[in-house]
């Protein structure tokens, strides 16, 4: 039986022109259940957790304008993995308490708590392993795509174009769920365990980026050539530049399918 391993990963902030803030994801130890995770720090909203254990791995993307978007990504990321890969309306509606109440309201400010009540957004992409194969499942537009040599697809998109489109977030408000939760079902992909085959996870500047390019398996490649936090932002920092990719905090996680020793 194969499995997934996270062979590469990095993420930098939206501000960031030098590279300072670039971050290595790792499976380093999380005190949450023994999950390896690895959340950014100030000024990123993208958040990543994984288990190579139990075959369990998240990316989010918490919108910037929402009111502290950063900590619920970290608290949908965690929960994935610490809750054994569970998706359903009570584990979402268990996640929006533990937001909640880490927000602690009452300690809030008048102007902060307005915020609060117009809720938190996310993006979410959650994968494990079952029966053989990869599930995947995609809230909003963040970006996964299976590639092996000439073959790839990807979800839930599959054009720049849609990135214009209004994306389906998770929310801290329980109401503003019900559009993604209706949408559940045709929120997941079933994708082969094949050896050799790859899983690039990503944030919607990179997505949008890779979807734009004419050359996509090109693209797709000079992705899995990344092999350093600092190739990582050399390369986000030079497509800034040149126009290329929009200005966001952006991640990648690269997971190889390897035969099981």
């Amino acid at each position: 039986m194969s499995r997934l391993r996270l062979s590469f990963g990095s993420t930098i902030s939206k501000d960031d022109d030098t590279g300072e803030t670039v971050v290595a994801l790792s499976p380093i130890a999380s005190a949450v259940g023994g999950v390896g995770c690895t959340l950014p720090g100030a000024g990123n909203d993208d958040s990543f957790s994984l288990s190579e254990e139990h075959q369990l791995f998240a990316l989010s993307d918490g919108a910037s304008e929402s009111y502290d978007s950063g900590l619920w990504s970290k608290i949908l990321c965690l929960q994935w993995v610490a809750g054994g890969g569970v998706a359903s309306r009570p584990s979402l509606y268990a996640r929006i308490r533990d937001y909640n109440d880490a927000c602690r309201v009452a300690t809030l400010s008048w102007s902060k708590q307005a915020a609060f009540e117009r809720g938190s957004y996310a993006t979410f992409l959650g994968i494990r392993r079952r029966h053989g194969a990869v599930q995947v499942l995609a809230f909003g537009d963040s970006l996964a795509v299976w590639h092996h040599g000439d073959r790839a697809v990807t979800f839930p998109y599959c054009s720049a174009e849609q990135f214009d489109e209004r994306p389906l977030c998770l929310s801290t408000v329980q109401v503003r769920n019900e559009p993604a939760l209706a949408a559940v079902r045709v929120s997941y992909t079933t994708w082969p365990m094949e050896t050799g085959s790859s899983l690039l996870l990503m944030t919607d500047a990179l997505g949008r980026w890779l979807l734009s390019q004419r050359e996509a398996r090109v693209a797709r490649e000079r992705l899995l050539r990344l092999s350093s936090a600092a190739e990582f932002a050399e390369f986000v920092l030079s497509e800034r530049r040149a126009g290329t990719m929009k200005r966001d905090d952006t991640t990648l996680a690269v997971l190889s399918v390897e035969a099981e020793l």
